[in-house]
């Protein structure tokens, strides 16, 4: 009966950690889907702006675009501590943003 409870409680506790896990991964990626948005209204906001206002937006942007790359750094590391070794799909789902320079 020993070790019937004992592998329960392994197999609960490996639960309990795998649900942890994927809570920690969604939390990442939906930091990294913020700053990705962001991004995404500033460059709508960069396409009718000039001068002194799309220096500022441009700031912004890089500032944004930098938080994004940092998220998507934290997901793979993330991904890679639990044995996920291919990032096709982080890729696809969140694309960096383009460098903006200026103009």
């Amino acid at each position: 009966m020993g070790l019937r409870k004992d592998l329960q409680t392994s197999a609960a506790m490996e639960a309990e950690l795998n649900k942890e896990r994927a809570s920690a991964l969604g939390r990442t990626g939906a930091r990294l889907e913020l700053h990705l948005e962001r991004c995404e209204a500033l460059l709508d906001k960069l396409g009718g702006s000039t001068g002194a206002e799309r220096r500022a937006l441009l700031a912004e942007y890089r500032d944004e675009r930098a938080e994004a790359e940092k998220w998507r750094w934290y997901l793979t590391i993330q991904r890679e501590a639990m044995g996920l070794r291919r990032h096709d799909d982080v890729e696809r789902l969140y694309p960096t943003p383009p460098t903006m320079r200026d103009e």
